[in-house]
């Protein structure tokens, strides 16, 4: 229940999407105790990557994912 109270709390604190992404990537990533994590927002037919940290987050962030392409284009 803390983890949802945290999300909320990280959704409702600013109206900036970006802010809003990067503070839940960092979240997820602390909460799943693993080095990066990505959030992806559909755009037509593509899964384009909107935030990432860890890792090489400038390299991944604007990456255009084709839906049913890899792990997470087949999810989206």
């Amino acid at each position: 229940m803390r983890v949802v109270a945290a999300a909320t709390q990280t959704v409702t604190s600013t109206l900036d999407l970006g802010e809003v992404l990067r503070l839940l990537a960092q979240q997820t990533k602390d909460l799943l105790r693993v080095e990066a994590a990505t959030i992806g927002l559909l755009e037509g037919d593509r899964l384009i990557i909107k935030e990432a940290v860890g890792g090489t987050p400038d390299q991944i962030r604007g990456t255009a994912l084709p839906l049913g392409q890899g792990v997470a284009g087949w999810v989206a």
